[in-house]
């Protein structure tokens, strides 16, 4: 869907983060002339970013709301217990578009879950579900300089209708091969 100029990874060990960012250069797929890069803060690799990605398992939250510039579009992966975190709170107070994988589910944990318990946003605050926009039954983005936010919690059905997605586009391609269970 985009072709980045610049991915920028962080990791708290920077030996793996650079081992991420060799290996994505490496991998075939990845766009032409995107520059893949280790950075030695969160900050840095946040601030000017157009996507921000956590996937993480912290326990204490990382991504700042001041970091996220306007436009700005964060997919948290990682918060799928009561007890994780990645993003403060101000992340989502601040955001313009809040979207869910399941609503019940990021109300109990992740994100979602941390902003509402401490009185930060409101429960109706969830815009969406991530199946709703993909569905074209809600809108996602409206505007370039809305700054949105999905809290991915991990929800079976929808990760077994990615790997569908996956498997019949590579198999079009004649990509990927078949191993034996």
């Amino acid at each position: 869907m985009r072709r980045p100029e610049e991915v920028r990874i962080y990791g708290r060990r920077p030996d793996r983060a650079r081992a991420c960012a060799d290996e994505m250069a490496r991998h075939r797929g990845m766009p032409e002339g995107c520059r893949f890069v280790a950075v030695p803060t969160v900050r840095e690799a946040i601030e000017g970013a157009d996507i921000v990605v956590t996937v993480t398992p912290s326990r204490e939250p990382l991504v700042r709301a001041e970091w996220l510039s306007p436009g700005a579009h964060v997919t948290a992966v990682g918060s799928d217990g009561p007890d994780k975190r990645e993003l403060h709170t101000e992340v989502l107070r601040r955001a313009d578009r809040i979207v869910a994988d399941s609503r019940d589910q990021c109300l109990r944990l992740g994100e979602i879950h941390h902003a509402v318990a401490e009185g930060a946003i409101p429960a109706g605050r969830i815009d969406s579900e991530l199946g709703e926009i993909t569905a074209g039954r809600r809108p996602g983005r409206s505007t370039d300089a809305e700054i949105t936010v999905c809290d991915l919690t991990g929800v079976g059905v929808q990760d077994v209708a990615a790997a569908t997605v996956v498997m019949t586009r590579a198999r079009a391609e004649g990509l990927g091969q078949t191993l034996p269970l």
